[in-house]
């Protein structure tokens, strides 16, 4: 056997990786800067693009769009991975008739998770806990 392995002990495990996960508020801060820049550019009449690393290679890819058009409202739903972050229970927002009201209540979330909002908070950490992979006891299996 290796000596590096051995060296461990019969109840400590190989670490697989150094680098820690990001924090939930920022990715989701990171992702609100996405679709604000996505209105902009939808504004100007361009295609709003995102950076994503596929196959180690850097390539451009369509936005996925937060916000639609039903009838003449604009609404937003906010989104953590796959999960939808409900604030205090509301699945979607309503904007108002404008793509810049859309931008607007981007702004608003923004400065609002810029200062801790605790219904912003909750909703991120509940959408976060949703996407975790939990192993199931035995008994449940």
């Amino acid at each position: 056997m290796d000596k590096k392995f051995m060296s461990l002990g019969p109840n400590k495990k190989k670490q697989l990786t150094t680098k820690r996960r990001n924090d939930p508020k920022e990715l989701f801060r990171t992702s609100l800067l996405e679709q604000i820049d996505g209105i902009v550019a939808e504004q100007n009449g361009q295609q709003a693009t995102v950076k994503r690393i596929r196959f180690h290679k850097e390539v451009d890819r369509p936005l996925r769009k937060w916000w639609w058009m039903d009838g003449a409202c604009f609404f937003l739903t906010l989104r953590y991975s796959s999960q939808i972050i409900r604030i205090q229970d509301h699945q979607s927002i309503n904007c108002g008739d404008s793509l810049q009201c859309v931008e607007d209540v981007l702004q608003q979330l923004l400065t609002a998770l810029d200062n801790k909002d605790p219904d912003i908070i909750d909703a991120i950490e509940k959408a976060y806990q949703k996407t975790r992979w939990k192993k199931r006891p035995r008994s449940q299996r």
